[in-house]
């Protein structure tokens, strides 16, 4: 147990609403919670009812209580259908300093049971932070990697009535070049869903079949010359140098055409 922390027990069951404990219970009560400084809560069930208790502990033997130890009693299976739902809810309120304990039912839409055999005062109440030993403390988390996975709305296709314990497929002939995501929904007549992560993939170009060889009576073609080449790219126009050398070509004729000229004269 890390003895810096404020710590909190769940067992099945610890005590009834009298607190009255089984030998093992006590044993554990005895030895956990009443020798360990930082144990500040203990939670139970069991036995149907709804109850809080306060016990104080001297953990130094200086006659003054040192702790106090918030100890829940929470369980409604005495209730219709097992309960009816009820779920003990537990909002840590750092602002405020202090627990906020509901109980709620999401079948029935509805905060605390009205049974005659649970008091209202169990079934809501605050816990300030001093009780429970908490000191809130500003954490950073750092690092060094990160992945995000962005499922858009986009419909790559549908397949539908398929059997259990079967394969699905999907073709996606108008995907684009690159990286590619995709990932998959999947939901059955009860209402039942599931949406899985983001695989990805690579499309590339379908690569250009091969060419075949000429006739041995035909004299061979002549090979393209490399589309990576200047020549090629200025023949093309697919090089935003072309202007400059063609520019070029032409003052260096220029040139070779004045000298010939010069040397034309001086032979005269």
């Amino acid at each position: 147990m890390h003895s810096a922390s404020s710590a909190s027990r769940r067992r099945h069951a610890p005590a009834d609403k009298a607190g009255r404990r089984w030998t093992v219970q006590q044993r554990i009560y005895d030895g956990v919670v009443a020798t360990n400084p930082n144990v500040m809560m203990v939670m139970s069930g069991h036995y149907h009812d709804a109850f809080t208790r306060y016990d104080q502990f001297d953990d130094n033997a200086d006659g003054v209580p040192d702790r106090t130890v918030t100890q829940m009693l929470f369980d409604y299976q005495g209730l219709a259908e097992g309960g009816l739902g009820y779920l003990r809810l537990m909002q840590f309120d750092n602002t405020g300093q202090k627990m906020t304990v509901r109980t709620y039912s999401p079948s029935l839409d509805d905060y605390d049971s009205e049974d005659p055999s649970l008091e209202q005062q169990h079934q809501e109440f605050v816990v300030p932070y001093a009780t429970l030993g908490i000191e809130p403390k500003t954490k950073t988390l750092r690092t060094n990697a990160f992945t995000a996975e962005v499922q858009t709305t986009q419909l790559i296709g549908s397949v539908a009535g398929v059997a259990s314990a079967t394969e699905a497929t999907m073709a996606w002939p108008t995907a684009p070049l690159g990286e590619m995501g995709w990932y998959v929904k999947v939901s059955d007549p009860f209402g039942a869903q599931f949406t899985s992560g983001v695989s990805t993939f690579r499309v590339v170009a379908e690569a250009a079949p091969p060419t075949a060889p000429n006739d041995p009576g035909q004299p061979d073609a002549v090979a393209p010359a490399d589309s990576g080449s200047p020549e090629m790219l200025a023949a093309t126009g697919a090089d935003p140098r072309v202007g400059l050398w063609m520019a070029l070509a032409l003052l260096l004729a220029g040139l070779a055409g004045a000298r010939a000229a010069r040397r034309r004269r001086a032979a005269r």
